[in-house]
Parts: structure tokens; C-alpha cells; sequence
């Protein structure tokens, strides 16, 4: 048996269970191996059957005292029903249509059961469906699907078990210094752990694995980008502080800190690799355009690629404003751009060199995230926002106030001020627009056509309000932009094409429907498009289900004292995928590291540098070299 062999062919699987298990991502017996149980119930711990928890599952050491099968004519349906009685109290068990379990279980004997535990129409509790074990052990739980339990899946996973050999893929001396255990021996410990000593020890090697593979990747690729040729461009430190003096503003300490590092890569003859990494409204436009100016005055050109056709355009804007006088032309050319278009780029440079890059963040990143994701990359991080950012209150609004914030909105648009309106859906008919939102199929969710109705008709019927979406031409979606900034209309309701770079120095209220479907780095985004000018801002978080867990996250907007804060708060409840965002590619499917585990991520990129120190290409680990091939061909940026 082999890792690569399709799993309709392991027994009791079939192509029909092979089709449910494509679900859960199981193709292949590799894929099964690596199909870790999201939990563990330990057998050897049993509560009191008197400590029995509703809609939980629970684990008990009980004696049968009372066994009766019955059918039930209506539904011809064969019932088990068993009395079971620890020294705490009795509880009972039902069983349906498995008649089979009248040979098994018998009266008097006393079995380890566990099972979910509900409530019946008289309120007593019943132990639904159970199952049961006569000694002690660790009983893994996996991810299901309809069709595959996770007693079925722990059937298949304990044949193939018996039957596979997994081979090394570590070398000897990283396993022994760091005191790992074999690839083999910790598989088989996470799937069919004794105690919970195995599962933290199989837990530890194959998050170690992981965060590895990632940690090679970025090394090969901070290696490959050392050996590569790029156009150095002497500092010009006059000619940048002349560009300085003439800005309408000045620069903070870390604008100009950012902007000195991006200088001195510029003046190697390798290519920059380098994340600015920057708090919403921090300012990092500016850094890219004069580091553009110094580009061109160097004797070079300059692409910036921006998201979306609405960020791209105003970046054309920003960038005509601040190079024009001095007398350096800003074209514009829109389309889907990414990974490819780079890729393009590199390639069809007129010169024997490779481009420097800058990547910029959209929000700011936790350092152990941007260590972890971009660790071939140079980070400068802004943290600190320019001098005459207007303070912006935040609101958690009760659905019982939603009258009394219409209101105020009304009175900043009577003293000339504008608004955003966010919703996290176009329509209602199934279909949603790609952007970054969770949980999009909660029919409860404010729609944009819906809002903009409602506001256009019923709440600002005197106003002039716009409707933006992805749905939109470009040159529709331009025009809506364009009459916003221009003051034509006082509102603009919108799903999240706003999100990033939006810049409206005029509007100070940002009102946003269905916060709870957002991420709390995606809402610090929102937030962001406001205070840009000199008028104080708002922004007034909606939500129709005041639950506890929803008001603390969304208070915690509120509080927060900068987006850093915030994103290591936002990391922590919803994990990497919602910090980054959940349209980046490049997050790695880790089933066990943790890209937060700073003491982990250290530990894998020293083995990273030894291992390619000696193995530069991964020739004697050809296992590893294939992990790391297939993380190579995902984004991280």
C-alpha cells in the first residue's frame, strides 16, 4: 500500500464512500493519514452518570440493569432501550433500527458508553445512540460529513495503519536534536493515542513538520532571490529631502524609517524583497511614492499593482498629485492582476535583472504572522499614524438606537459631510460577491439592493445616494466613485469594494450593517476610510444579534488603540485566514502548527538553514522536497 494509492480501493470503502470522503478532502491514503481526529474523548475519565451534560457527549462507566427491544409499527422501526446505573444514579440509552445489539449487549454487564446526551419530551435525559468500549482508551473524533462518521473513518484509518509503511522524511539529526519523535511512530500515535502523553508528543512532531516545510520554502526563496541580479541604484539622499520638504505634511519617524530601509535595498545589486507592513491610514502610499520617485530619477520605471480597479485608480490619482511637478508622467492600466502578472513582469524586464519588489499590507500584520508567512521577506512596519489624523469614535449600535444614528447621520450630512454604508451581500438569490465575508449563507444578512432601498426611499429620501458593488462595470463603478469624491452624492452604500485604500477626505461616517459577519481586521479596514480629513469621524457598527460573544468582539473595535493590537486580538478569535484575509491564497492548511507558536517558528527556520546548508536542493529527502514543491506553488503574499 502506498500514500498515493486512491482510497475506493481500501476495503469497506468503494467508489460511493470515496465520493463522500472527496468532502472532507480524503482522496488518497496520504490524505486519510493526514486527516487528524479534531479531538479526543479519554475513556479512562468517565463522569457520573448524576454529572450527565445535555447536547454534549459525555462518557460513563455504567451496569446494565434493565435491556427491552421494541418496534415501533408506525415507522416499522426496531428500538433498544437499556436502563444503566453507576453509583451516582441510573440514565437511559435508546438505540435505533440496530437489532444486531441485542446479541451484544447484555444484562448485567457493565460497559464504558458514550454518547451525546439529550432531552426527551418529559425532560428526562437520554443517552442517544451510544457507543461502547469495555476497557479504557483514548477514542478519536474527526472532522465528518454526511455519510462518513467518525467511527467509520477510525475502521478505515485502522486498516490502513496495519497495512502501510510510512517512511522518514526528517533527517536523523534534526529528529535527535530535537527530540522527535519518528514520522511513523507519531502517525500512529495521533490516530491511536493511549493517553494524552501520545497526543501531545505526536501533536509536537508533526507541527514541527509543518511549520518546517513552510520554513524551507522561504529559505529556498530567500536563497534563490540572494543569487539573482538586480539594478542597483545609488542613494540620492538630497534629492529624496527635497522631495520631503515640498509634501504638504510631514513625514512620522516610521514614514521616514521605511523609507530609508526601502533606499538602502534599492542601492544592492540583489532584489529587494521587502513587506511594508502598516496600520490602516498609516500612510503608506506616500512611502511608495517617493520611493517611486527615487526609481525614476534613478533612470528607471516603476508598475504598481493594486487589488481592485477602485484602488488602482485612485493610486493613479494619489501618485499624478505628488510626481506630476516634477515633471514624472503616471499611466493607468486596469485589469485582473496577481501572482502571474508579477510573474509577467519579472520576465519580460528589458534588462538582465530581476525587479525589486515592495509588497504592502492591506492591514497591519501580528509580528509572529508576519514572521511565520513572510519570513523571505525584509519587513518595515509603520505603526504610528501621521500628524493631523482626526480621532475616530467607534459605536456598537443596539438595534433599539438604529433611529437615533439615522439622526445624527442626517446632521453630519447637513454640515456638508458624507457616509459609507457597508452590507455584506449584493442580493439575496444564492449568489455573493467574492470578497472577503464569512458565513454568507445566513439569509438574515443586509443586502446592498436591500439597503439601498430602504435609505434611498424610506430614511434619506431628501439624499443623494450612490450603490457600489462588484457587480458593476468598471467604468460604472469609476463614475459612482467619482461623483462620491466630488461631493454629488452624500451617501454610498456598498458591499466591501471599499474596503481597501479608499480615500474620501470628506466623508466622516461609516456605518456598517451586519458587523457581526465581519472579521475584526476587515472592520479596522472599514474604519479606516473615515478621518482622513479635518472633520472628527464616526463609525457605527450594526448588528441585529446581541448575543454576549458578539458584543465583546465588536466593543473591542472600540477599544482598540491601534490596528496592531487589534489584529493580534482578531489572530486569536478567528485564527490566521481572517487577519490576512480569507481571498490570500497563501495560507498554509496547517493542521497542528500554530503560526502564532513564535518558540515553533524559530525552532523550524534554524533546522530550515541547517538542512539546506547541506541539502540546497533536497535530494536526499525526496519526500520533503515534495511538500515543499506543492507549498511553493501557493501565494504567500
Amino acid at each position: 500500500m502506498n500514500l498515493t494509492d486512491p482510497i475506493q480501493y481500501l476495503k469497506g470503502v468503494g467508489p460511493k464512500m470515496a465520493e463522500n470522503f472527496t468532502r472532507l478532502g480524503v482522496g488518497q491514503v496520504g490524505d486519510l493519514l493526514t486527516h487528524y481526529p479534531r479531538r479526543y474523548l479519554d475513556l479512562s475519565s468517565p463522569q457520573k452518570v448524576s454529572d450527565a451534560l445535555p447536547d454534549e457527549i459525555n462518557v460513563f462507566r455504567a451496569k446494565i440493569i434493565d435491556l427491552k427491544s421494541s418496534r415501533a409499527l408506525r415507522k416499522n422501526m426496531n428500538i433498544l432501550k437499556a436502563t444503566l446505573q453507576d453509583e451516582s444514579g441510573e440514565i437511559n440509552a435508546i438505540w435505533f433500527n440496530q437489532p444486531f445489539l441485542s446479541n451484544v449487549l447484555q444484562k448485567g454487564a457493565t460497559w464504558i458508553f458514550y454518547g451525546k446526551v439529550e432531552r426527551n419530551f418529559q425532560r428526562e435525559r437520554i443517552l442517544m445512540s451510544p457507543q461502547f468500549e469495555h476497557r479504557p482508551q483514548m477514542i478519536s473524533i474527526y472532522p465528518e460529513t454526511e455519510g462518513i462518521s467518525s467511527k467509520y473513518i477510525r475502521l478505515v484509518v485502522s486498516q490502513v495503519l496495519q497495512e502501510i509503511r510510512i517512511v522518514e522524511n526528517l533527517p536523523e539529526n534534526i529528529i535527535k536534536s530535537e527530540q522527535l519523535l519518528a514520522r511513523s511512530e507519531a502517525i500512529l500515535k495521533i490516530h491511536q493515542p493511549q493517553n494524552w502523553a501520545d497526543v501531545n508528543l505526536a501533536r509536537n512532531r508533526l507541527a514541527f513538520e509543518e511549520m518546517l516545510t513552510l520554513a524551507l520554502r522561504l529559505t529556498q526563496s530567500r536563497l534563490s532571490t540572494q543569487k539573482e541580479l538586480a539594478q542597483a541604484m545609488p542613494v540620492q539622499e538630497k534629492l529624496l529631502k527635497s522631495f520631503a520638504a515640498k509634501l504638504p505634511f510631514e513625514l512620522t519617524v516610521s514614514q521616514k524609517k521605511a523609507i530609508w530601509q526601502i533606499i538602502l535595498d534599492l542601492s544592492k545589486p540583489v532584489p529587494m524583497s521587502r513587506l511594508l507592513n502598516g496600520d490602516v491610514g498609516s500612510g503608506k502610499t506616500i512611502v511608495a511614492a517617493m520611493v517611486a520617485y527615487h526609481v525614476v530619477k534613478s533612470g528607471y520605471q516603476v508598475a504598481v499593482m493594486a487589488p481592485t480597479e477602485i484602488l488602482a485608480n485612485q493610486h493613479y490619482q494619489t501618485f499624478s498629485k505628488f510626481l506630476q511637478p516634477f515633471k514624472i508622467s503616471v499611466g493607468l492600466q486596469t485589469a485582473n492582476n496577481g501572482v502571474k502578472q508579477r510573474e509577467i513582469l519579472r520576465q519580460k524586464s528589458k534588462l538582465s535583472t530581476t525587479p525589486h519588489f515592495l509588497s504592502m499590507t492591506a492591514t497591519p500584520i501580528p509580528r509572529t504572522l508576519a514572521l511565520s508567512l513572510y519570513g523571505d521577506l525584509d519587513i518595515s512596519v509603520l505603526d504610528e499614524l501621521p500628524k493631523g489624523r482626526q480621532k475616530i469614535t467607534t459605536t456598537v449600535v443596539h438595534p433599539s438606537k438604529r433611529s437615533e444614528t439615522y439622526h445624527f447621520i442626517e446632521e453630519q450630512i447637513k454640515a456638508g459631510r458624507q457616509a459609507f454604508v457597508i452590507c455584506p451581500l449584493i442580493e439575496k438569490s444564492g449568489k455573493v460577491e467574492t470578497q472577503r465575508i464569512l458565513s454568507l449563507q445566513d439569509i438574515d444578512k443586509k443586502t446592498v439592493l436591500e439597503e439601498f432601498e430602504k435609505l434611498d426611499k424610506n430614511i434619506f429620501p431628501h439624499r443623494k445616494i450612490g450603490l457600489l458593488h462588484g457587480r458593476l462595470k468598471s467604468a460604472e463603478k469609476e463614475e459612482v466613485m467619482k461623483q462620491f469624491k466630488e461631493g454629488k452624492l452624500d451617501i454610498i452604500v456598498s458591499t466591501s469594494v471599499v474596503e481597501v485604500g479608499v480615500d474620501v477626505s470628506n466623508a466622516t461616517v461609516m456605518m456598517i450593517e451586519g458587523a457581526e459577519n465581519f472579521g475584526l481586521a476587515q472592520l479596522w479596514q472599514f474604519r479606516g476610510r473615515v478621518g482622513r480629513g479635518q472633520h472628527a469621524s464616526y463609525c457605527f457598527l450594526f448588528t441585529e444579534i446581541w448575543s454576549e460573544k458578539i458584543r465583546e468582539r465588536l466593543f473591542s473595535i472600540s477599544t482598540a488603540k491601534n490596528g496592531f493590537e487589534l489584529a493580534e486580538k482578531d489572530l486569536t478569535i478567528r485564527g490566521p485566514g481572517e487577519v490576512v484575509g480569507i481571498s490570500q491564497s497563501g495560507i498554509p492548511d496547517f493542521k497542528m502548527a500554530s503560526l502564532t507558536d513564535l518558540a515553533l517558528i524559530n525552532r523550524s527556520r534554524q533546522a530550515a538553514e541547517q538542512i539546506l546548508a547541506k541539502d540546497p536542493n533536497l535530494q536526499s529527502l525526496p519526500d520533503l522536497k515534495l511538500a515543499v514543491e506543492k507549498m511553493a506553488t501557493r501565494h504567500l503574499e
